[in-house]
């Protein structure tokens, strides 16, 4: 009978561990389903329109939405809310557009799970706009629309999905605590992109800069750049079409498979695992006898270096012609 006690007390003890974390969890805004919005319900709170012929930069600081990129037909900027029917009076965002700068922010009010909120933002640009865009989204999901241009990218969500078309811009900064990043292609000059958890995939990538991945997959079918790419855990994918310099990959706990698309002249390969192995389809190379470390040169000349380090994982780089 006692031990019977012991056991119910425990049990209700992880009951009441999980489900108060649970409720910070939700209260917090990091509970989502797709399947709960169809719970929620919302109303248009307002649809403003300025004219964004003149607009030079995109400032927008939101707490809970889902928001969605889009262009206008012309040049003239569009915000639409859709939010909970008690702020038909006073609207928890609010947009002002003056001297050229677009700014949208969201006031903090207490949320009792994110799938009971249903706050939708739809932002349409000028048509021909090419300046700058700051965002920054606590908890929500971010999709552009169609394909964008910007002189400048700076992206900070801290719970969310981003879901993107064609991004350019010279300069990219993505910072993303928790959720997954798709996009059909990432063009720019210089980029910075830290992820601590979640799935980041896109059809190119091309720059030179940094790409750091704390927890999760990483796809990036078609590379053209140079840098730095550090995954602490999780698995890479990298299809090389160009490399513009040297580039380092490093991996503590995960597996790499790199396939080389374009032309490999110029390219010296440093591979090493410290545990794990190392695989090719190189036909002068004798997988049997590589070990943990490999060094190659496709030609004479050692323009770029190619550097793969995985501390605990394996590493398979292949030639695809």
């Amino acid at each position: 009978m006692k031990m019977f006690q012991i056991t119910a007390l425990v049990i209700l003890g992880i009951i009441i561990v999980l489900l108060s974390g649970f409720l910070i969890a939700g209260l917090l805004g990091y509970i989502d389903s797709d399947f709960f919005k169809y719970t929620s319900s919302s109303v248009l709170i307002f649809d403003e329109m300025y004219d964004g012929s003149e607009m030079k930069d995109i400032d927008t600081k939101l707490k809970s939405a889902d928001v969605k990129l889009m262009k206008s037909e012309d040049q003239s900027i569009r915000i639409v809310y859709y939010g909970p029917k008690s702020e038909l009076d006073n609207p928890s965002v609010n947009a002002e557009y003056v001297d050229g700068v677009l700014k949208i922010r969201q006031e903090s009010r207490i949320r009792f799970f994110r799938f009971f909120s249903s706050e939708r933002i739809e932002i349409y640009l000028p048509q021909k706009y090419l300046g700058s865009i700051e965002f920054a989204l606590s908890s929500g999901n971010l999709e552009f629309m169609q394909d964008f241009e910007f002189s400048e990218i700076n992206m900070q969500l801290s719970s969310g999905n981003i879901k993107a078309k064609t991004l350019k811009a010279d300069n990219m900064f993505f910072s993303m605590l928790s959720g997954n990043m798709t996009c059909e292609g990432i063009y720019s000059e210089d980029y910075e992109i830290k992820m601590s958890s979640g799935t980041f995939k896109t059809d190119v990538l091309t720059g030179e800069g940094i790409f750091k991945s704390s927890s999760g997959k990483v796809s990036l079918k078609h590379y053209f750049g140079s840098g730095e790419i550090k995954l602490t855990s999780g698995n890479l994918y990298l299809g090389i079409d160009e490399l513009w310099g040297d580039l380092d990959i490093g991996l503590s706990s995960g597996n790499a498979k790199v396939e080389m698309f374009g032309d490999t002249d110029g390219i010296y390969c440093d591979l090493r695992s410290t545990s794990g192995s190392i695989k090719t389809n190189f036909s002068d190379i004798d997988n049997k006898n590589l070990g943990s470390k490999l060094q190659y040169a496709f030609s004479k000349t050692k323009e770029h270096k190619l550097f793969i380090k995985a501390s605990s994982g394996n590493v398979r780089i292949e030639k695809v012609n």
